[in-house]
């Protein structure tokens, strides 16, 4: 029987499992989860499987309409909350881009159900760019469904850029994950200096300068033979691969696609640096909050990347910064920093588990909300 002392979370995601371009979106949401459970809240987790709607557990919930996913999700949340006996003390939203479903649904949490508070995390912000051609005819529509919406939402969380959403109550998050027990790394071979590259790829990941760079070290008479280890898919992942081909490349770069955690970490220990994303700038953007770079860090690597990461300073040890532009990545610099690395793998997990936790930053989020179990 559920503790009803314990504050209760619903946790609300439209990512849908059976799609590997929402891999990365699907771990976080349970990553998020546990971090809540553990804190002491009785968290329910809803998100997509297909065209069903299920929870944490995977069991089914409800089907919906494939032409209709978003106002088949909201319609059953809304029946429900109506269903429970108790409201959930919070919903905390991944934002889902503003329709006519889901401003109903916020509307009628906040009509309903005065004590419960509406969280919507913002995984991008602003997120103009990410609509090209047409597209844009969505963020407008979104825009202007949204000055409606915002008016329902108790805290909008702000993931990497500072900037305050106006009309809602900001505050700002970065990104953290699922710190895993330390596991000594096999040494790489010392031959082949190996660099691990993560992501659902798109251009705003800047691979394509880390292949560039390639490229020209390899024409500069290298002394070390040097493989990116590619993983993940991607809309932009084609483009990578032609960069590749056309760059005759195809010996260095290997790519993987998707790959479970267990196998990411086996490819992880030929590897003696992670590549964090390089084209943020390309978004207008000037902080930047990606999970790659907590998951390299998490397993005991260095990593370069350009643009300002909130929870990581320049002055870190294992941190080379790359310069925020298109210019292609010097290989021969990275390699000269990763052998002259002062720290260790286990000091490196050490910073990841003391300072990229979920917990330390859902604290915060609840004590804003006024909303915490006494523990904490």
């Amino acid at each position: 029987m559920e503790d009803q002392s314990k504050k209760t979370i619903w946790l609300i995601t439209l990512a849908d499992k059976t799609n590997s371009l929402h891999a990365g979106i699907v771990s976080k949401a349970y990553a998020q989860k546990e971090a809540m459970d553990n804190l002491g809240y009785a968290t329910e987790m809803f998100l997509l499987q297909g065209n069903e709607i299920i929870d944490q557990r995977g069991k089914v919930l409800n089907k919906i309409y494939p032409v209709a996913i978003r106002f088949g999700f909201f319609s059953f949340l809304k029946t429900k909350m109506k269903n429970e006996k108790k409201a959930p003390d919070i919903l905390y939203i991944r934002y889902p881009f503003t329709t006519l479903s889901f401003l109903s649904f916020l509307r009628n949490v906040r009509r309903n159900y005065k004590t419960c508070k509406t969280v919507v995390e913002f995984p991008t912000y602003p997120y103009k760019n990410e609509f090209q051609g047409w597209s844009k005819i969505k963020y407008y529509y979104d825009q202007f469904l949204f000055d409606f919406a915002k008016k329902n939402i108790d805290l909008a969380a702000v993931i990497g850029n500072k900037m305050h959403i106006s009309g809602v109550k900001t505050t700002f998050l970065s990104n953290s994950i699922k710190i895993p027990e330390f596991s000594p790394k096999n040494n790489p071979d010392k031959n082949v200096f190996g660099m691990l590259a993560i992501g659902n790829w798109n251009d705003w990941h800047g691979l394509d300068r880390v292949i560039i760079g390639l490229e020209n070290y390899y024409q500069n008479q290298p002394y070390k033979k040097v493989k990116l280890h590619v993983i993940g898919e991607g809309n932009g992942l084609q483009n990578i691969k032609s960069l590749v081909r056309s760059k005759k490349l195809e010996e260095h770069v290997l790519f993987y696609g998707k790959k479970e955690e267990k196998e990411i970490d086996k490819i992880c220990s030929f590897c003696h640096i992670g590549v964090g994303v390089l084209g943020i700038h390309r978004k207008g953007l000037n902080h930047q909050s990606p999970l790659k770079h907590r998951y390299y860090i998490s397993r005991g690597l260095p990593l370069f990347y350009s643009t300002k990461d909130d929870d990581l300073s320049e002055n870190l040890p294992f941190v080379f910064m790359c310069e925020e532009n298109d210019d292609p990545v010097a290989i021969s610099e990275i390699i000269e920093f990763t052998k002259k690395c002062p720290v260790s793998s286990i000091e490196i997990w050490d910073f990841a588990n003391d300072h990229l936790r979920w917990e330390g930053k859902f604290i915060d989020i609840f004590h804003t909300l006024c909303v915490h179990n006494r523990e904490h």
